[in-house]
């Protein structure tokens, strides 16, 4: 189980403390105000107010985040209903004696469906990044401090997402089914995108190749869905973190009393931290790196 103690230390303090002053480097600025050097309720007060303020801040864009990712949920949902539709319809013309006026108007439904979907994809932007595309995804999450990279639950749920082609889309219609299956040998690989005039269905095999296409399609939207809905619970998880740490640090600034050291300070911070957010704790990992990307975001004022 991971302990708050970790992370939540006079070290962390230490750090806040130095950019609370925009010092470059960790100073013992606390430490030393704790022990009454220099004017130490001042110094104090301007450490723990400052975090304060930095994690509400922190609050705010991990919010913007659980915005993109509820309209990712939402689009991937959309297509997801239109993959299932293009299913129903090539199932329909699949059969040999199928005539060709009749896939001709499945082609053509396929195309005006294609519209809607490609159409979603290229507007699927919040604040620049592309958010049906995992690398889009990836640069929200880093931008407010959970780095996959470094977040290891972060890391294991941006790993289930699956992006395909150079476009990194999470419903990518280009997928090649053929490949995800193993049935390159059985299936004539048609070219071009799902829902283009490129992808005619005159023939059977037309059909079938298609239809492989769309279900590998559909499984990774599916697979997409779910990664993001585990995504959605870390993020929540972290605001609720995030939100425990504003309101301990708020809550002390605005009384100091009983606190002697730095130490003192640190177990106060863990107690009321834990208390409010105790099932978010393996997330504490993330304290330091959410703080310090409320800092380095272009409109930050908290040292002005």
């Amino acid at each position: 189980m991971v302990s708050i103690k970790s992370y939540l230390n006079t070290d962390l303090i230490d750090r806040i403390s130095a950019l609370s002053v925009g010092e470059q480097r960790p100073g013992q600025a606390v430490a030393a105000a704790l022990k009454g050097e220099g004017s130490s309720i001042n110094k104090i007060s301007r450490s723990v107010n400052f975090a304060a303020q930095a994690y509400a801040k922190s609050l705010t864009s991990i919010n913007f985040v659980g915005s993109a990712i509820n309209l990712a949920e939402s689009d991937l949902t959309q297509l997801q209903k239109i993959t299932e539709r293009a299913i129903a319809l090539v199932e329909e013309v699949k059969a040999p004696n199928t005539p060709r006026r009749k896939r001709d108007e499945v082609t053509a439904e396929l195309y005006q469906m294609g519209k809607s979907y490609y159409q979603t994809l290229e507007a699927a932007e919040l604040g620049e990044k592309k958010y049906l595309t995992k690398p889009g995804l990836e640069e929200l999450f880093v931008q407010v401090g959970l780095d996959p990279e470094k977040s290891r639950q972060i890391g294991n749920a941006f790993d289930k997402l699956t992006d395909k082609g150079s476009d990194h889309y999470l419903a990518d219609p280009g997928i090649n089914g053929a490949e995800e299956t193993g049935e390159g040998q059985e299936v004539t690989q048609a070219s071009g995108k799902l829902f283009t005039l490129e992808r005619r269905i005159r023939t059977k095999d037309d059909a079938k190749s298609m239809l492989n296409d769309l279900t590998a399609l559909h499984e990774q939207i599916s697979t997409n869905i779910d990664a993001i809905g585990e995504l959605r619970g870390h993020l929540i998880e972290n605001a609720e973190l995030v939100r425990a740490s504003a309101i301990a640090f708020g809550e002390i600034s605005g009384d100091l009393g009983g606190i002697e050291d730095a130490e003192g300070l640190v177990q106060v911070l863990q107690r009321e931290i834990t208390k409010r957010a105790s099932h978010a704790l393996s997330h504490a990992e993330n304290l330091e790196p959410l703080i310090v990307a409320a800092l380095t975001s272009g409109d930050n004022n908290l040292l002005n």
